[in-house]
């Protein structure tokens, strides 16, 4: 095997022959693309009802905003561990964690 083409050191190499794509890929890829697109639109119309919202509960728009960008800022620190999760646990268990790390009052 020549020093480019060689496994990186612990690893093995995969013949490319060995990689089996499966034409589902893409529904799944489309299905995640279409709720990234329904998060961001709903995160958008969230805007011109902010000021209503803050009257409504008493509180400046300075909190309603920042309530809308808290999604933001969370989805990136929980998104690597949950895909870790997904990989090892599997999706139906991956999933099923998150409903049990919120509390009911």
């Amino acid at each position: 095997m020549s020093e480019a083409h060689a496994p990186p050191q612990g690893g093995s190499a995969v013949a490319a022959s060995d990689i089996k794509l499966y034409p589902y890929r893409w529904v799944v890829l489309a299905a995640f693309m279409l709720i990234n697109v329904m998060v961001q639109v709903l995160w958008i119309c969230y805007a011109p009802v902010a000021s209503i919202a803050a009257s409504a509960f008493g509180v400046g728009r300075e909190g309603v905003d920042l309530l809308a960008n808290l999604f933001l800022l969370i989805y990136l620190p929980v998104a690597l561990p949950a895909a870790w999760a997904i990989d090892t646990f599997g999706f139906k268990k991956a999933v099923g964690f998150g409903p049990s790390t919120t509390r009911q009052r």
